[in-house]
């Protein structure tokens, strides 16, 4: 399967790639990075090639992912690596692993059949293909508004690395993709929930993200952009902003929420920074008295509303 192929040999060239910007990666977040950043750096490729007027082809393109990933090798190569606490597994891991695997079959049930897999993203995939890059004029035509000419191309791009890889244009197994993203996903974020809680507490977060990671919606670009963007804001939580700035942008180039998504998160970012520093300098200078003041003010007025009637209390039982 050219699919899986292709998964493999951009998980692959993007494990140097994330060592460069991420050295302290714990291999399970490695893995799910990798695949991340191989699918963007090969978006990044072909959207290149046809930027430049180069017509695709499967060792041109090979070639450069293979540059890029040995070049980030070199540059990292000496950097020192952090040393990392290694996961142990939880019996809730068995939960999900079972849960994907459900999904998987669904996945690869047969081709994709969702309308905006065959009037958007799968078409460009199989129209870019056909003409060895990105078909501008396809883009520019009224008569192609259908398949929304303004939607990013990360993924049609990678459907067109897998039809390069295979030969000729065939759905059959795109699903893969869908597959690869969400694991990818959980991959990650069952990692990174270890640093902070105990192994059954984060096997359960990673249980509780798959139930949207997993997109029934098979061959869309929902799956990977929510892939990309829970990763990048769950790297900038933990405080990583370049693997962040990363995997945001890459959100972007999936779909178009994502830069509305990458100004939601700035100016959170920014609103949270202001009041921790200011609530910082206050405590510095001040006692803690007007905020134990305002919660008495507000437990009376509560007890006073539920006493009036004004507010009924939860039924309980």
């Amino acid at each position: 399967m050219a699919a899986a192929i292709v998964i493999l040999t951009i998980t692959v060239a993007g494990i140097p790639l994330v060592l460069a910007i991420r050295r302290d990666s714990e291999p399970l977040s490695l893995i799910g990075l990798a695949f991340l950043f191989g699918s963007g750096t090969l978006y990044l490729v072909m959207l290149l090639f046809s930027v430049a007027g180069i017509a695709w082809s499967l060792a041109a393109v090979t070639a450069v992912m293979m540059l890029i990933a040995l070049g980030a090798h070199l540059l990292s190569r000496n950097k020192p690596r952090h040393s990392f606490v290694a996961l142990k597994p939880s019996p809730v891991d068995i939960l999900t692993i079972v849960v994907v695997i459900a999904y998987a079959r669904h996945a690869l049930s047969g081709s994709p059949l969702f309308m905006d897999f065959w009037a958007i993203w799968g078409l460009k995939g199989r129209v870019f293909f056909e003409m060895n890059g990105i078909d501008w004029r396809f883009l520019e035509s009224p008569w192609n508004a259908f398949a929304h000419p303004d939607y990013p191309l990360l993924l049609p791009l990678n459907y067109a690395a897998t039809a390069l890889a295979q030969g000729a244009w065939s759905d059959r197994w795109l699903g893969l993709f869908s597959i690869a993203f969400a694991i990818a996903l959980l991959l990650v974020v069952r990692s990174e929930a270890a640093r902070d809680a105990d192994r059954h507490f984060a096997a359960a977060i990673a249980l509780a993200t798959s139930a949207f990671a997993l997109m029934p919606e098979i061959g869309i670009a929902d799956g990977p952009f929510i892939a990309f963007a829970t990763a990048g804001l769950l790297m900038m939580r933990n405080g990583d902003m370049r693997t962040a700035s990363c995997l945001l942008g890459l959100a972007a180039s999936t779909k178009n929420e994502g830069l509305t998504l990458i100004v939601s998160a700035v100016v959170a970012f920014g609103v949270g920074l202001a009041v921790i520093h200011w609530l910082l300098k206050y405590i510095s200078t001040h006692t803690f008295k007007p905020f134990v003041i305002y919660r008495l003010c507000l437990a009376a007025l509560v007890a006073v509303l539920l006493l009036t009637g004004v507010l009924e209390p939860l039924p309980t039982g």
